[in-house]
């Protein structure tokens, strides 16, 4: 067991070591979530809003959380397979660099080098899923606290002065297009 030990010591080393294997690893996870909190929260918040039934209100806290437990388990799913597919690039490198030619010169049978392999590439995915679910349940707690905060400052229904001319005509008509396309229940018309 302890070469089995060693091995895995060796292949998480080797995988946080490597800077380039390491953030290809965390770059699609980082991808996802810069793109929820540029535009991806408000399309999930519409879509969930438009499928409500006409009537049917629903708590816009019950939404945000719904929209915020979807960020936290999709970033959780592709965070699972790019770490474990980056970190099991090991055995390519091992092999391309003769590394694994010299590991199975050692007294150590081919079952455990391969078990020493997939136990590292865990290890290593599981440590880096539980920092970005920290990562998620902070900007989560962060989104709850600005809400929170725009609640009980009423920050949402300021009033701000109108634009002149025909400008404020057109963007009422807008708004008014946009209020009424939010009300409809499914189907066109």
């Amino acid at each position: 067991m302890t070469g089995l030990g060693a091995l895995i010591r060796r292949n998480c080393k080797l995988f946080f070591k490597d800077k380039g294997m390491f953030f290809t690893s965390l770059i699609t996870p980082v991808i996802l979530l810069v793109l929820y909190a540029t535009f991806l929260a408000k399309v999930y918040r519409d879509s969930f809003a438009a499928a409500m039934p006409a009537g049917f209100a629903v708590d816009a806290a019950l939404i945000d959380g719904t929209v915020g437990g979807q960020l936290v388990s999709s970033l959780l799913a592709v965070c699972c397979v790019t770490v474990a597919f980056c970190s099991n690039l090991l055995m390519v490198q091992d092999r391309i660099s003769g590394a694994r030619r010299d590991l199975t010169m050692t007294p150590v049978r081919r079952s455990t080098l391969a078990l020493g392999y997939f136990a590292a590439s865990a290890l290593s995915t599981l440590l880096i899923t539980a920092q970005y679910a920290v990562i998620t349940h902070v900007f989560s707690a962060l989104l709850r606290l600005s809400q929170s905060f725009r609640k009980a400052h009423d920050i949402s229904h300021t009033e701000v002065e109108p634009l002149p001319g025909n400008r404020v005509q057109s963007l009422r008509r807008i708004a008014h297009q946009h209020g009424t396309m939010g009300n409809r229940s499914g189907g066109a018309g």
